[in-house]
């Protein structure tokens, strides 16, 4: 918690107690509302954004459905802390963005589906709707990260993403309040396409890699060598990282195209199926001659993957782990696509969000 006047980032911006006081019941009210994130309060320009409005306090009073339009929900983590987003907040106008209608049952514009999410486009004057596989083929077909309307080509309006070089990390907080495991509980999310670039894919499955080993604390638990062997190099964890065939292969794989475009559960099977192969070929580099000796043919990778699971079990911690490892990574991936093709006040993924902490949280999340 805040512990003195100088260290608190709204003092600064207050210039009497009573905008103090107003600013901060402004702050609640929208951070109750879901609307506004207020950890750690470290978006300046945000805050200097809503004290702007409080310069003239019949807005709060008399107009709260302006402040309500103009003061949106704001996640660091997702959102780019910039001047430019800031005034994309300001200026918005509901009118002007994408609105989610879910699966309603109505048939895509384009497609004709009636099981994948729709949106009403501000792009065009049309009655139709048009559904977010049609979006994805339209951003994965794009040479930038621009979401473009099937019909008329403009750009859609989504509000756009940090830049994933920025995504500070798995953490306890980021798991609890954005939820993204609960995403494979919607099979219209599971089952239908999402797009991701191969920065997102690669940074991505580095965190979650490093997600897990926070919590196993020994890299050889996830096939890679023991800490010691890599400890005095430039960069451990880099080091550690190129003598991991688990992670070389799944990034070698990952980095082939710049974008992909795929359903979460056949991804998922994908990379499981990858996963039996390279478990295989680990296996038989290990226990290779034990294996031959007890009559085993190293030619098949079934073969070599049930004594893997059941003769050693080292091996078989190894790839439960990464098991583990490859869900986490898919589910954020399908996250970052919702996300990116959320409407300007939320998310595109329907589920619940945990309240956050007024104060700051501390580094591990806790």
């Amino acid at each position: 918690m805040v512990s003195s006047k100088a260290n608190c980032p709204l003092y600064s911006l207050c210039l009497t107690k009573y905008n103090t006081v107003m600013l901060l019941l402004v702050l609640v009210y929208f951070h109750i509302k879901g609307l506004l994130c207020l950890r750690q309060l470290h978006s300046v320009f945000v805050v200097l954004s809503i004290y702007s409005e409080m310069s003239n306090p019949p807005v709060i009073w008399t107009n709260k459905i302006q402040l309500y339009n103009r003061i949106l929900y704001y996640r660091p983590d997702i959102k780019p802390q910039n001047i430019d987003y800031i005034f994309d907040i300001m200026e918005y106008d509901p009118e002007n963005y994408p609105v989610l209608l879910g699966v309603t049952g109505d048939a895509c514009g384009t497609c004709s589906s009636t099981i994948v999410p729709l949106y009403d486009l501000p792009c065009h004057d049309s009655d139709e709707f048009h559904c977010r596989d049609c979006l994805t083929k339209t951003w994965y077909t794009a040479s930038d990260e621009v979401i473009r309307c099937p019909v008329c080509d403009d750009d859609c309006g989504f509000m756009r993403l940090q830049n994933i070089i920025e995504f500070k990390g798995i953490s306890r907080y980021f798991v609890d309040y954005e939820g993204f495991d609960m995403i494979r509980q919607q099979s219209e999310i599971q089952n239908n396409l999402i797009g991701f670039t191969d920065s997102e894919a690669a940074i991505f499955l580095r965190h979650t890699y490093e997600y897990y080993l926070d919590q196993l604390m020994y890299p050889d638990e996830l096939g890679g060598v023991p800490s010691e062997l890599t400890e005095n190099a430039a960069d451990p964890t880099v080091e550690s990282l190129k003598r991991n065939p688990f992670f070389c292969t799944f990034v070698q794989e990952v980095l082939a195209v710049p974008k992909m475009m795929i359903a979460p559960s056949q991804l998922e099977k994908h990379f499981l199926e990858m996963l039996d192969s390279v478990t295989a070929n680990f296996t038989r580099q290990k226990h290779g001659a034990q294996m031959r000796a007890n009559g085993v043919d190293l030619r098949s990778d079934d073969a070599v993957l049930l004594q893997a699971k059941h003769i050693y079990s080292e091996i078989n911690g190894i790839m439960d782990n990464w098991v583990g490892i490859i869900k986490m990574w898919v589910d954020l991936l399908a996250w970052r696509h919702i996300e990116r093709t959320g409407p300007a006040e939320g998310g595109a993924a329907e589920r619940f969000r945990k309240p956050l902490s007024f104060w700051p949280v501390n580094d591990d999340g806790a």
